[in-house]
């Protein structure tokens, strides 16, 4: 029986207290999904694992996981909690990192685990503050490799992991929705902490003061009626003080607290697993909300464009431009004068379909491979996510097709609805500047690839294209082209 006690606004902040009769066990979900767990490596060295997913054959859901060592808590079903059904159920991908002072993460001479925590926080280090950078580097390493859907990232913990689940989630913009179990919400009430003055504490530490961040994300809280170890009465406060400050401030977020009867004590109560799954599963907009996008689709000049392309003399001294029709329009060869470059832009192309003709751009293992592709993808409802992954497998055929071509990525180019027409390809500045973001950060993890930014050189103070570049906001006219020939000339890319 589900008992309101307490609503302090209708939609923004629910705290439930559910009470059943039957005696309370360990949740444990069935089978387990694999009997392995696959550790990784980001660039700098930092150690993560990464258990379930989709095989890789999209960009996932994550949910970081939090309790302990990565084999501890991702080789664990209890540890895994709803990590376990979402992975199985919806392909989401669970990752999880040593908890400071844990596993690896032991440092010399230290105690290790809780101990080690009180340690440190004698010694005023900020282990948290550590703990959300590595966690921050190990999500743009997942989503610059396209394990992680950038849109839908997720954290749960258990008990300390709990603790920095909720941590985590206050910092990083990018995570919505935070689950924690039996989490601990004030240090000083672990017998660990017993002892250290609350002023030795550093305000980091105090989850009171990440209030304020935390209101605009969705969390959702379950602890046993019994938990002595961590405060039920604490915990308690904690969220109704989060749902006070969501009222206050208007805010976008919500807290849902389970609190269910636990004699056990210090444990997830029976059912907790299950709510988890379900609550986590609402966060994302069923499918059938989604906008719908065909990656299929080709415009009609495709084929006989691609088919003169394959059937054209190809050398290595080639400096291939390679997009859609933004790319077409452009006299290259005269612009840049030379008889080495190769417009191969195709009006209407998109990054699958850039992707489809690849073979006939690396057939010649050309000098330099340019590419501006894109902006037709967000007329198709393509997501950014299947974007940024487009970007990357285009970038892999062309190192390992033609390793020797030099690479270079250029930002798309902002828009200006000067003709009022209702495409997606206008009105979509921040997708456009989230995408140019992401490109940036691709040549920053590979010296073979050269970033190019356009956008600053066509924007104006607003964001939208100069009308002195362009004719109708997309496509550019002769001075547009003769900027953009002008940044190629002065950056000696075509050296």
């Amino acid at each position: 029986m589900l008992l309101p006690v307490k609503t302090l606004s209708r939609f923004a902040a629910i705290i439930l207290f559910t009470v059943f009769v039957q005696p309370a066990v360990h949740s444990q979900i069935g089978g387990s999904f694999t009997d392995s767990v696959r550790h990784f490596k980001t660039d700098s060295g930092l150690e993560f694992g990464l258990w379930g997913g989709n095989g890789e054959i999209a960009p996932a859901p994550v949910l970081f996981i939090l309790a302990s060592t990565i084999d501890e808590t991702l080789g664990n079903d209890y540890f895994r909690q709803c990590g376990t059904r979402l992975a199985k159920e919806k392909g989401w991908l669970c990752v999880s990192l040593d908890l400071p002072y844990h596993g690896k993460l032991k440092k010399k001479n230290s105690r290790d685990g809780l101990m080690g925590w009180a340690a440190a926080a004698q010694r005023r280090e900020d282990f948290v503050a550590e703990n959300n950078s590595r966690m921050k580097a190990v999500l743009d390493f997942l989503v610059r490799h396209n394990y992680a859907d950038e849109n839908k990232i997720f954290v749960c913990g258990t008990s300390r992991g709990g603790y920095l689940a909720l941590q985590f989630a206050a910092v990083e913009n990018r995570v919505g929705s935070v689950a924690a179990f039996a989490p601990v919400t004030d240090l000083t009430a672990l017998r660990e902490f017993q002892g250290i003055p609350e002023e030795v504490l550093l305000p980091s530490f105090n989850l009171n003061n990440k209030i304020s961040q935390l209101t605009s994300k969705k969390t959702w809280i379950v602890i046993g009626d019994r938990d002595e170890r961590v405060s039920t009465d604490l915990l308690t406060q904690f969220a109704r003080d989060l749902s006070k400050a969501i009222v206050n401030n208007n805010a976008a977020g919500s807290i849902e607290l389970n609190l269910l009867p636990e004699p056990k004590g210090h444990t997830t109560p029976k059912g907790a697993v299950n709510r988890a799954v379900d609550w986590f599963k609402e966060q994302i907009i069923p499918s059938s909300q989604h906008i719908q996008w065909d990656s299929t689709v080709r415009p009609d000049i495709f084929n006989s464009r691609v088919e003169l392309f394959r059937s054209l003399p190809h050398s290595k001294k080639d400096i291939v431009f390679l997009g859609n029709s933004i790319t077409f329009w452009g006299e290259w060869a005269a612009l840049l004068k030379s008889p080495h470059v190769k417009n191969r832009g195709i009006p209407g192309d998109i990054t699958f379909g850039v992707l489809e003709r690849l073979d006939e751009v690396v057939k010649g293992q050309p000098a330099k491979v340019f590419v501006l592709i894109g902006i037709n993808d967000l007329a198709k409802n393509i997501p950014d996510s299947i974007i940024i992954w487009n970007y990357n497998r285009i970038i892999g055929r062309i190192k390992q097709e033609s390793p020797r071509t030099k690479l270079y990525l250029q930002t798309l180019l902002p828009t200006h609805d000067i003709l009022n027409k209702k495409s997606a390809i206008y009105k979509n500045d921040h997708r456009i500047q989230h995408i140019n973001k992401a490109i940036k950060e691709i040549g920053l993890n590979d010296k073979r690839i050269v970033i190019i930014d356009l956008y600053p050189a066509f924007a104006d103070p607003s964001g939208k294209l100069k009308r002195k570049y362009t004719w109708d906001g997309v496509h550019l006219n002769i001075a547009g082209y003769r900027k953009w020939a002008e940044i190629l000339k002065q950056g000696k890319y075509l050296k």
